[in-house]
């Protein structure tokens, strides 16, 4: 029963083949002879695949195939199936092939020989009832077109003008074989005279197989007749073709490649073993602050290669450090030891930084303070260092270093993401002032010069007494001892003061209070007016100068005042004037006369 039901599924396949099945007998009963376990057919090697792949398996040519177990496969009945099985499966195969052909001079190569017929061997074609051996139906019969034989369009062919007799044997042979052995009996037939084409029987022994074969109504168009016969008890067969058509006009066909082989069966299988893919296990999708790094985490693989990424620390281990700039997908592929892989993907996004912005960098004087002010939506202020501020946590914190510094703002928002930015405190000194004086004032020396070093601008009070007030040495001219103050300012606008005593001695006035014997009114800025401005601190003062003549030319009540050398606007010319002087001074009551002589 087993042997039936392979010959049945054979049947099915010669069928799916496209062959010219349709002739077979409606009603028979089949037997395997042998079956040949070779372990030859398949090329394929025992391989293995992974879990979800395919791999396509090759066997050697064959007359039909069968797969077993075919859910998996792509086409169970052909040479090389694509299989692609879930689990580890052993493919086993069943083939057919045909053995030798038995029939002699199966194409007519060799010519009239190796088979009998009741038609009448004729070159010419005519009458009816003949046969030839030929390359070409014409001109083999004049009425006949070109039609050439099936094997290599230049090789024999068996041309017959079809009998009007019934039952006459067209081509009869004798075969030995083996009982209860299948076979396949084909033959191709083409018309080479349109019109009542050629209906051929075939019988072995005696017995018709397939049904009435009718040739085509095109000529020159080949067409296969197929079928399996089973010898049964048989040791020998007799292969008969008749004609059934017998119609004179037309019936003009040929023969070729005749053909009767014992079916072989054979058996080989192959293994395809199915490996697991590995189960990678990867960091969740995550979120990371702009300029952060993030280590990547695999696993469930032997080996493992990320996508090629110029923000991965190194692409074919199992936790590379990633630092991306942008929103980013990392792929990673692992690998089993067996060559399975799997690919799996973890999400970067990036988070902006807070926004950031902070007052300029400055400059402060020693012991000055200065707000350091930052702008920013995140929730979270951190100066460093936090020495020298006055509160290192708020947004605007006063600073008030001692030198140079520069303070660091580190912002945090609620995603935790960070920004920085700095300011620089420059931190200028104070001059350092070093006052010194010309001399005490008394009744011989009434004004004082004095004298200061180390800054850049100064301003001397009391400034009653003193001249040039805005300058290092201003001119001071005491009634009593007096302490004078400056408040001196460096290039870079930083504050000093400073003090200095001068003490104011009194007495009498006999041996102070001198008047110059000449003067140069040059405009060069020495000696160019005459008065009492180094007399220091007078009062009720009149200074009177005359010329030759004894006319008044100056008159002053101020100690400021002098004479410039001119009377009326006009340059007076040099020579000798008469001055007097009256005056109230530290040592009293003073007066003087004299002369003073006006050099140009």
């Amino acid at each position: 029963m087993k042997q039936i039901l392979v010959l049945l599924f054979f049947l099915n396949c010669y069928y799916a083949f496209g062959f010219k099945s349709g002739y077979y007998t409606n009603h028979f009963t089949i037997f395997v002879r042998h079956t040949v376990p070779t372990d030859t057919l398949i090329i394929t090697n025992d391989t293995t695949i992974c879990k979800g792949d395919s791999v396509s398996i090759r066997a050697l040519p064959a007359f039909a195939y069968s797969w077993s177990p075919a859910n998996s496969l792509s086409n169970a009945t052909i040479a090389n199936p694509i299989a692609k099985p879930q689990t580890t499966t052993t493919y086993r195969l069943q083939t057919q092939k045909l053995g030798t052909n038995l029939v002699a001079n199966a194409d007519f190569s060799a010519g009239n020989t190796g088979f009998t017929s009741e038609y009448k061997y004729s070159a010419d074609g005519i009458p009816e009832g003949v046969y030839y051996v030929d390359k070409n139906s014409f001109p083999w019969h004049p009425f006949l077109g070109s039609n050439v034989d099936h094997t290599t369009g230049n090789g024999n062919m068996l041309l017959v003008n079809g009998d009007t007799v019934f039952n006459i044997i067209i081509w009869k042979q004798n075969f030995n074989i083996v009982p209860n052995t299948n076979y396949v009996f084909s033959v191709w037939l083409q018309s080479i005279f349109a019109g009542n084409p050629a209906e051929l029987q075939f019988s072995i022994n005696g017995t018709q197989i397939g049904n009435v074969f009718t040739a085509s109504d095109t000529t020159g168009v080949w067409q296969q007749f197929y079928t399996i016969w089973n010898s049964g008890a048989a040791n020998a067969a007799v292969i008969s073709v008749v004609n059934k058509d017998t119609i004179k006009k037309g019936n003009d066909f040929a023969l070729d490649d005749i053909s009767f082989a014992e079916i072989i069966i054979d058996n080989d299988s192959v293994k395809v073993s199915v490996a697991n893919r590995p189960i990678l296990t990867l960091n969740q999708d995550t979120a990371i602050c702009n300029g952060s790094a993030v280590q990547l985490n695999a696993t469930g693989a032997n080996t493992y290669v990320w996508n090629a990424s110029k923000y991965l620390s190194a692409l074919n281990i199992a936790n590379p450090i990633a630092t991306p700039l942008q929103d980013t997908f990392f792929v990673v592929t692992g690998s089993s030891i067996v060559g399975c892989s799997s690919t799996d993907t973890v999400a970067i996004k990036i988070l902006p930084k807070p926004p950031l912005s902070v007052s300029k960098n400055t400059a402060i004087c020693v012991g000055d303070s200065t707000v350091l002010t930052a702008i920013s939506t995140a929730n979270n202020f951190k100066w460093t260092p936090n020495n020298g501020l006055s509160n290192s946590s708020i947004a605007s914190p006063t600073a008030f270093p001692k030198n140079n510094k520069t303070y660091f703002i580190t912002v945090t928002d609620a995603n935790t993401c960070t920004n920085i930015d700095s300011i620089m405190v420059i931190v200028n000194q104070s001059p350092i002032l070093t006052l010194t004086k010309s001399n005490d004032a008394d009744c011989v020396l009434g004004t004082v010069k004095l004298m200061a070093t180390g800054a850049a601008k100064y301003l001397w009070y009391p400034a009653a007494t003193l001249q040039f007030a805005t300058t290092a040495t201003p001119i001071a001219t005491p009634q009593q001892s007096t302490v004078y103050h400056v408040n001196a300012y460096s290039n870079k606008g930083c504050f000093a003061e400073d003090s200095i005593l001068v003490n104011v001695t009194k007495g009498v006035s006999d041996n102070g209070y001198l008047m110059a014997s000449a003067f140069t009114p040059n405009a060069d800025g020495i000696n160019d007016c005459f008065g009492v401005k180094q007399w220091g601190f007078v009062t009720n003062l009149q200074l009177e100068i005359y010329n030759r003549f004894g006319e008044k030319i100056f008159i002053s009540n101020s100690a400021n005042n002098c004479w410039d050398g001119t009377y009326k606007g006009i340059k007076q010319n040099p020579g000798t004037y008469i001055y007097q002087v009256f005056a109230s001074t530290n040592c009293g009551e003073v007066y003087r006369k004299g002369t003073v002589v006006l050099i140009r």
